[in-house]
């Protein structure tokens, strides 16, 4: 994953833990958050041009259990 995308993880967990989030909780979703972002740069797609297809493809592989780098292989859904 690059840099920025490690800021921003990084950052995600400050905002959660400064309002008080649940440890576990900013836990799951900073690990959630680094999962997204390592499929966009596996996938080679900016954070700009993110849609909800590619989120939803990303989920789609997540709840099957597919790691980062066995998602390279699988082609996007269009739309």
């Amino acid at each position: 994953m690059s840099q920025g995308y490690r800021v921003l993880v990084e950052r995600l967990k400050e905002a959660f833990t400064q309002q008080r989030y649940n440890p576990e909780v900013v836990q799951n979703y900073c690990r959630n958050a680094d999962y997204f972002l390592s499929y966009l740069v596996e996938q080679k797609i900016a954070l700009e041009a993110v849609t909800p297809t590619i989120v939803s493809n990303c989920l789609r592989l997540a709840r099957f259990g597919s790691s980062v780098s066995a998602m390279v292989a699988l082609p996007l859904a269009t739309g």
